[in-house]
């Protein structure tokens, strides 16, 4: 579940990895308890989750520290740590990446070439350059709009504003710098509608290229305007220490949704989706262009409003005050487009702040948003694998993930993410332990400047 959440493609925490790796290591080798000692402190490995009481120091995380000596003597090594993916991991499991790098199985964050049905040789018309971390909700609808179409694309990568300086050759293109943009048969095309339409006019409904559009469709345009509205609501109550009206016209705004949603279906009033029920604004069985303009921001919605104000919109512990909503969502998530693109409510409510100038957090009372906070934070083992029932949690399962499935497939996807990028990730978690960049960076858990502690290396290693 949370490899496949974005926050974990361009952010690893310390104490995230080594809980990965201990599940992953835990029933081959259990190394012994060490007791190192730092500064004259002693520093007990039990913890892993908190850094610095591992560490033994306190104050400031940017204070000047060295590691402590410790054994390592039975820690395995990365070498045995891949000979034990490997003695797991089904076929399947390991063609994934050789398909990927040929642009060939499901969609995936770190794809850089997609061609479906195309031949080997295709040369794609379309480049897509989208942010790095895969957190851009107007580059979402952009990609989410070329999976569906199933258009042969490449992808080029490049910073939001919020997390670094775009690089030079982007800037020859886009002199902006805004994301995303798209090359379409040579031409650059900026703002994500204007991207969107340029590919429904030159592709939808030619070959294999499905419908997603009707352009003369009132209704559709008429949804796309209630999209426009909920957006502003939602924005105004977020952003802001916003009271009881804010807080109503974005409920009030919402129930409009589910009642499009429940139209679409063809459902009476009054009447409940079925468990299974395939839920879209344009009704039918597969997501349409007003679904795509949709999703990028309720998902936001769904972690911010959450995590800042106490509103629960999804299913799960508390929820079921809109579900149509609820259904919707889980049609989306069939979809392995939106699988591939969709994030988690702890990557929402952390990466959103910096892009839009802050959220502000004002929930019914301070204790429930602090329980709120804690669970999606991931405190009290509430990312734990096995995942408990989605009754129990604030946040349903992602991706089929939960009782009476496979973890092992999450676990051997987790490290092989880890085991294929181990020391850049090492190197990114010491900044930890370094110094804070200079401009100060507006995301919490992305300073492009910051400098690591690279005396830690071996010991985070």
């Amino acid at each position: 579940r949370l490899f496949r959440s974005r926050m974990w493609r361009h952010v690893l925490p310390v104490s995230l990895a080594a809980t990965v790796a201990t599940a992953f290591v835990a029933p081959r080798i259990l190394p012994p308890a060490a007791s190192p000692r730092a500064s004259g402190r002693r520093v007990t490995p039990t913890a892993i989750g908190d850094m610095f009481a591992r560490l033994g120091f306190g104050g400031s995380p940017f204070e000047t520290a060295t590691p402590a000596a410790f054994d390592a003597s039975r820690t395995p090594t990365w070498q045995q740590l891949q000979q034990m993916w490997e003695e797991d991991a089904s076929p399947e499991e390991k063609d994934v990446l050789s398909l990927r790098e040929a642009g060939r199985g499901p969609p995936h964050a770190k794809a850089a070439l997609r061609l479906f049905d195309a031949a080997d040789e295709t040369e794609p018309d379309v480049t897509l350059y989208r942010d790095t971390a895969a957190w851009c909700p107007y580059c979402q609808k952009v990609w989410l709009t070329l999976e569906e179409l199933r258009v042969p694309y490449k992808v080029d990568k490049v910073p939001m504003s919020c997390y670094g300086d775009k690089p030079r050759w982007f800037r020859e293109i886009s002199p902006s710098g805004q994301i995303p943009i798209a090359k379409i048969d040579g031409q650059i095309i900026n703002e994500s509608n204007d991207i969107i339409l340029a590919l429904l006019r030159k592709y939808q409904g030619t070959g294999e290229h499905r419908r997603l559009f009707d352009f003369e469709d009132a209704r559709a345009q008429q949804l796309l305007r209630l999209e426009r509205q909920l957006f502003s609501t939602w924005m105004r109550w977020v952003t802001s220490p916003g009271g009881p009206r804010q807080r109503a016209a974005f409920v009030e705004t919402l129930e409009q949704v589910e009642q499009a949603l429940r139209e679409g279906s063809g459902a009476k009033e009054g009447r409940n989706p079925g468990k299974d029920a395939k839920v879209f604004f344009l009704g039918g069985d597969q997501m349409s262009l007003v679904d795509i303009q949709f999703v990028p921001f309720v998902e936001r919605m769904a972690a911010s409003v959450l995590y800042y104000k106490g509103l629960q919109l999804r299913g799960g512990k508390e929820g079921g005050q809109f579900p149509w909503l609820e259904a919707w969502f889980r049609s989306m998530e069939d979809s392995p487009s939106y699988q591939a693109t969709r994030s988690d409510h702890f990557t929402n409510a952390h990466s959103l702040p910096p892009q839009i100038g802050g959220c502000f957090p004002d929930g019914d009372t301070r204790d429930d948003l602090g329980d709120i906070q804690a669970e999606i934070d991931g405190k009290n083992g509430a990312w734990v694998i096995p995942l408990p029932p989605d009754a129990e949690v604030l946040e349903p399962a992602a991706l089929g993930a939960g009782p009476g499935k496979d973890d092992g497939v999450f676990r051997r996807e987790a490290a092989a993410s880890i085991l294929s990028n181990h020391e850049s990730i090492v190197r990114f978690a010491c900044r930890a332990l370094g110094k804070p960049g200079f401009p100060p960076a507006r995301a919490e858990y992305s300073d492009p400047n910051a400098t690591p502690n690279e005396s830690f290396t071996p010991y985070v290693d």
